[in-house]
């Protein structure tokens, strides 16, 4: 199974989480994902408060999503903004 990277984000008004994908880098296992993190969190970590910090993000989160959770998302998300699927 492919792995991919997400960073989600909670706002401060709306409290709703967003969740942002990384597909330029995927995994063939949820292992070498989570240590790609642990070993590259730094740098995930300044590049959304780079690319976000200037929205209210109370917190965030980073972890590893399965292809098959990110389809699920991906759609669910372009139903929730209307468009198709």
């Amino acid at each position: 199974m492919i792995y991919y990277i997400v960073a989600i984000l909670y706002f401060a008004d709306p409290y709703v989480p967003h969740m942002i994908f990384n597909k330029e880098i995927n995994f063939f296992n949820e292992e070498v994902c989570k240590k790609y993190i642990k070993n590259n969190g730094e740098h995930l970590q300044s590049t959304i408060m780079r690319d976000f910090g200037h929205l209210k993000i109370e917190s965030f989160s980073i972890s590893c999503i399965d292809q098959e959770t990110h389809e699920y998302y991906k759609g669910f998300y372009k139903k929730r903004k209307g468009t198709q699927t």
